[in-house]
């Protein structure tokens, strides 16, 4: 697969249960949108769905630590929003009936000018790490 150095994302600390995966692309395919994936640079067989968090849950609030904020570039005390330069995914899963599950709990943060990302374990109470991923509908 082709791409650019600019198209890198950077996760200093790694994905949960994915930490020595430190590099990864984001691939976007036109007619599988919202559908993105991330495709790890160390390991060609790794790659995770991921669905932006509001594909999923459109009143999702990200809640982001300031240790979190600084590993992404950006100062202690922003206050993030959702949009084109941060990037917030859920990762799928496929749940044992068939029906995929997103992690609304631990969503995977990117700064795209920074080229860097992290998994904000934790980040908001009331969030699951096994949202059921259906029609669309509140959550």
């Amino acid at each position: 697969m082709e791409y650019a150095e600019a198209d890198v994302i950077r996760f200093p600390r790694g994905i949960y249960g994915f930490e020595e995966h430190a590099e990864f692309i984001l691939v976007r395919q036109n007619d599988l949108e919202p559908l993105v994936f991330l495709q790890s640079l160390r390991d060609a067989s790794l790659c995770l769905p991921a669905l932006p968090v509001r594909a999923v849950c459109p009143d999702f609030q990200l809640s982001i630590q300031p240790e979190d904020l600084e590993t992404l570039g950006l100062p202690r005390t922003a206050t993030p929003e959702i949009g084109e330069t941060l990037v917030c995914l859920a990762i799928l899963r496929m749940h044992e009936d068939g029906v995929p599950t997103a992690n609304l709990l631990a969503p995977v943060v990117v700064a795209l000018p920074q080229g860097l990302g992290i998994q904000a374990i934790g980040a908001e109470p009331g969030y699951s790490h096994q949202h059921r991923v259906e029609a669309p509908a509140p959550c």
